[in-house]
């Protein structure tokens, strides 16, 4: 199976008797806090952009940021839908 293992698949059986899921996401060789949850209505509320949850972002970079891309990661930019990150 060339599947790559999930966060889920760390979990025990009894564990996964609740049907948890992850409340948002990490990318493949990132690191950070992930939220478990199976409450369906609390994961919408946290992860809808309508909802306006803040979040907060820490970067490390591999070389210097250009004063534009300092203003992107401060302020947000708009992405699909019209949202602003």
């Amino acid at each position: 199976d060339s599947r790559q293992q999930t966060v889920i698949d760390l979990l025990t059986p009894e564990e996964m008797r609740f049907e948890p899921f992850p409340a948002g996401r990490l990318d493949k060789d990132t690191e950070g806090f992930l939220l478990l949850t199976n409450d369906g209505q609390l994961a919408h509320r946290l992860l809808s952009p309508k909802k306006h949850v803040p979040k907060t972002y820490e970067v490390h970079l591999k070389s210097e940021i250009s004063p534009e891309g300092i203003s992107d990661l401060e302020t947000g930019v708009y992405i699909e839908g019209g949202y602003k990150t």
